[in-house]
């Protein structure tokens, strides 16, 4: 068993979970390019100190729906 976890990468991750976060959270795979755009211009914004937190959020969990 110990094997099959080391030559398949995708099955300790689905085992594990991520720890992936930011942009390469695969959350965020299946959105799209705008989507994607708004949230690294969220992120800028973040950084510069807005709380958009909650922005970034209902936009992820749109996608998902």
């Amino acid at each position: 068993m110990l094997q099959d976890i080391l030559r398949c990468p995708e099955l300790w991750k689905a085992i594990s979970g991520s720890n992936c976060r930011g942009a390469t959270d695969p959350k965020l795979d299946n959105l799209s390019l705008g989507n994607k755009q708004q949230l690294a211009h969220l992120a800028k914004l973040e950084e510069k100190g807005f709380e958009v937190s909650d922005l970034k959020q209902e936009i992820i969990d749109k996608a998902r729906a």
